[in-house]
């Protein structure tokens, strides 16, 4: 505000504008430096017009990025800088880095639950394969063990993912898995991912019908007829 009272009178000095400039740039800095990834992203956001303002504050974005260790804050920030109407390649590529990087350090209890935030879809299409690949047993195990109907159905999804990946020993323990959990076999939310893991397993055998399917073709039928029976 001041520099610009400044600049309306007749003949502003340039020496003057310069210090404007420099206190300025150096209040912003302080000022952003405290943010939030997320505010910082925010920010650049709202005020992505502002060539000055842009290139002030871009390099904080950058050391934040680069030294971020939060993987859901880095796919939150992501997600808010994509919708900038020109984002820059270079801080997209410094995002995918620092994600990739956290996403590789970090343990499977901190990754399953990822993919509820909303965010996990800021994550490759390759690097979750790669991820998920080196999990398949205890992607399994949580969904064996899944405690609640939304929880059996988004652990459902993701043995869809590592489908290609599962023994057919596997595939008979997912199945039984249906029947001896009751937060499974009940749960609407896994009604979809169990045609997709059928249709897949098609797609994965040539369109052949595998044993397997077979087998809980006959226990799925049994079981209805027994629902059926107590209603």
């Amino acid at each position: 505000r001041a520099k610009s009272e400044y600049i309306s009178i007749n003949e502003p000095k340039d020496e003057i504008l310069v210090i404007f400039d420099k206190f300025i740039a150096q209040r912003v800095e302080e000022e952003v430096e405290e943010f939030s990834l997320e505010k910082t992203v925010s920010l650049i956001k709202k005020h992505e017009r502002d060539e000055i303002f842009i290139n002030l504050i871009e390099p904080i974005l950058e050391n934040k990025i680069s030294s971020m260790m939060n993987l859901k804050d880095l796919l939150k920030a992501k997600s808010i800088y994509k919708e900038i109407a020109e984002p820059k390649i270079k801080m997209l590529e410094l995002l995918d880095e620092s994600i990739t990087k956290q996403v590789k350090a970090a343990s499977f209890d901190d990754l399953v639950d990822l993919p509820v935030t909303g965010y996990w879809e800021e994550v490759s299409d390759e690097l979750r394969k790669q991820i998920w690949k080196s999990h398949v047993s205890e992607i399994i195990d949580v969904f064996e063990s899944s405690s609640y109907w939304e929880c059996a159905g988004r652990y459902a999804r993701l043995i869809v993912e590592i489908a290609e990946y599962l023994t057919p020993v596997q595939w008979e323990n997912i199945l039984e898995a249906y029947f001896q959990n009751d937060q499974i076999c009940r749960s609407v939310y896994c009604k979809t991912p169990f045609i997709s893991l059928f249709n897949r397993s098609l797609e994965l055998n040539n369109n052949s019908v595998q044993p397997y399917w077979l087998t809980f073709r006959e226990k799925l039928n049994k079981f209805n007829d027994k629902i059926r029976k107590s209603t």
